[in-house]
Formats: structure tokens, sequence, C-alpha cells
């Protein structure tokens, strides 16, 4: 996830850059205990929404991906309350009309082949999420090879039920090369099973966020082991073999073949890893 992104979600949270994770959970907290429908009713059911999409993204970054943000100037907070001003708007119109024509007009707009349209139907998706119809559509636009870096992000804030999700993932895990982070941690949610299928064909800079992840109690399927041994990509394999030196060495002697035609890899650091 860019930097801009994770500053964005911050905003939400009434933060700036230069917290860390502590404080970005109490601050959640205290949030979830003024705008949760439980307590405030529906009518802060758009902001509740928004505050725990931002949420569920934030709390998986790293210390390192929170240490190395950029200060924001005043421009960009200002450009920041204008966006969620438009959003808020939006949805408080939005939620003035009939529930039938609203859910079929999302579900015409997502079938667009405009990613400027999409967007609009994706950020009004809220509550719906987990119709089939959307579903279908979310999948559609996932497929698309040149999937626009705006839609996967606001698809990245939806929530999705644990059976979709499955079932958007066994769709679309093949085409996730082009997925930012924050779409892959989303679609997997706490499913390790679904997170393994993605990192098989994530992009290469995603690899080491993801096994950063990885919990050191479950070990990765062997034939994924094989399918990222066989690349030669040290964006790929500098992290996969750390990982496995580090937490499960005795995997390696299970690909001793692969691992000494690395000991002759062109990176120092990938043959320092083979040793």
């Amino acid at each position: 996830m860019d930097d801009q992104e994770i500053i964005k979600q911050l905003n939400i949270l009434g933060l700036a850059p230069g917290v860390d994770h502590d404080e970005i959970k109490k601050t959640f907290r205290k949030l979830v205990r003024e705008y949760h429908p439980d307590i405030s009713g529906n009518k802060n059911l758009y902001k509740f929404r928004q505050i725990s999409g931002a949420y569920a993204i934030l709390r998986n970054l790293t210390p390192e991906d929170l240490s190395s943000l950029p200060e924001q100037d005043s421009n960009e907070n200002f450009i920041n309350q204008i966006d969620y001003l438009l959003d808020h708007y939006e949805n408080l119109i939005f939620n003035f009309s009939d529930h039938d024509k609203n859910i079929n007009e999302i579900i015409y707009r997502l079938n667009s082949d405009n990613p400027g349209v999409i967007n609009l139907a994706l950020r009004r998706v809220g509550n719906f999420a987990d119709d089939n119809e959307i579903i279908k559509a979310i999948i559609k636009i996932l497929k698309n090879p040149n999937l626009n870096n705006e839609t996967a992000k606001l698809i990245s804030l939806l929530n999705f039920s644990d059976l979709n999700r499955r079932k958007i993932v066994n769709e679309i895990f093949y085409n996730s090369k082009n997925f930012p982070l924050s779409l892959i941690l989303n679609l997997s949610g706490s499913d390790y099973d679904l997170l393994e299928k993605f990192l098989i064909h994530a992009n290469s800079n995603n690899i080491a966020p993801i096994l950063r992840r990885w919990p050191n109690n479950k070990n990765l399927e062997n034939e994924t082991i094989r399918i990222l041994l066989s690349s030669d990509d040290e964006n790929i394999l500098i992290p996969v073999l750390s990982f496995l030196k580090l937490h499960f060495p005795k995997v390696l002697s299970l690909h001793y073949k692969r691992i000494n035609e690395l000991k002759k890899h062109n990176s120092p650091v990938v043959r320092a890893w083979t040793k």
C-alpha cells in the first residue's frame, strides 16, 4: 500500500503520520464507543463503516510501514477532509432513496466499462457487499487484467462474509499480480489458505509483506514453496529463503536441488540465504 493511502486511512480515524499501533488501537476503540450502531443508532452507520474499514487496513501494517510515512502538509489534510465530506453527503442522499432501486443502480454501474462509474458505485456498496449480484460484479471487476488502482483500493474497504471472501478469491487469485497489498489482505481476512493462494501469484513486492504476517506455526504447502523457489526474482527468493530458513529450516532439505542451483544466483544475498 502506498504512503498516501495509509495517510488517508489515518485521517479517517482523525490521526496523522507519526502514530504507532497502540495509539491507532486506542483511537479506534474510542470511536467505536461513539459511532457503533448499537450505541448511536443507524445515523452514524456510514461513519462506523469507514472507521472499521480504516482500522482493518491499519492494524495489518508493520511498525516500519508506520514509521516511514512522510509528514502530511496542511493542503493534503484539507483535501482528505473534502474527500470525506463528499463521501459522507453522497451517502446521506443515497440512504434517503429506495432500497431496491439503489441496489439495482449499483449493480448496473458496477458492470460498466468506465472505471469512474465503477468507482462511484463501489463507494455506495456499503451493506450490500454480500448481495449475490454485487459479488458477481466484483469478481468480474477483479478479473480485469487492467484493474484500476483506485478501484482495487475501494474494493479493499468492503466488508464481505467469509463465505463470499472464499468465493471471490477462488475466482480471481490467479489475476492478483497487480493487486495492492490492502486488497489481498482484505480478501484473505484471517484465512491463511486464501492468503497462500495470493502468495503464488502476487506481485514480487508483496511477497515480503505477506510473509511478515504469516504465523510461525503454520507452514507453507510444499507446492507453494516449489513455485516460489522456481523464480529467479530476488524480491521473491530473498524473503522466501529467509522465512523458511528462520522458521522452517528442515523444509529446505526437500528442495535441495533448487537450493544448490540458487547457490550460483547472481544476487549475493540470495546466495547467502542458501548456505
